[in-house]
Parts: structure tokens; C-alpha cells; sequence
């Protein structure tokens, strides 16, 4: 891939997952390590709560800003993040 480090290529299990339709589903407790490549990428992952709860959605990596939106089942925006954190 032009411009990318061969060392920066991770396998992404999770593709085809960049609408929210081709979502896999996250459970409680799983790690998933997804690729954000190109840099336009978008990844979508989906998971249910059967009562509230407090939960936590990170994104790690040397290279990039990632922006984070948390959807409802109707696709309407509940919460958003895009510059908190070290990145």
C-alpha cells in the first residue's frame, strides 16, 4: 500500500466493516484489533446493553487521529469524541 509502513499493516479480521450494516458484533469484555487503512477507513463495530451500564471504547496506535461515535440501534448519534486522549 502506497505511503503506509509494512510494519503499521495489521490484519483486520472485522472486513468488510466500513458501513454499519457490515458491523460485527463486539462482546462484553472482547478485544478487537481492527486497521484503520487507508487513512479515510471507517470501521464499524456493534454491541448491545441489555441495561445501562458505563463502558469503555479505546483506540490505540502510533499513527493517526481517530474520531469515535457511539450510535444508537436507529443510527442516531448518542455520544461522539474526537480529541480527548493522548492523540
Amino acid at each position: 500500500m502506497p505511503g503506509v509502513s509494512p510494519a503499521l499493516l495489521v490484519v483486520d479480521d472485522y472486513e468488510p466493516d466500513d458501513q454499519a450494516q457490515q458491523a460485527a458484533v463486539a462482546a462484553a469484555g472482547e478485544l478487537q484489533i481492527r486497521s484503520l487503512v487507508p487513512v479515510d477507513d471507517q470501521d464499524w463495530a456493534r454491541f448491545s446493553l441489555p441495561e445501562p451500564a458505563h463502558i469503555v471504547i479505546a483506540t490505540a496506535g502510533e499513527v493517526g487521529d481517530t474520531q469515535l461515535a457511539l450510535l444508537n440501534r436507529e443510527e442516531q448519534l448518542v455520544a461522539s469524541d474526537d480529541d480527548s486522549g493522548d492523540g
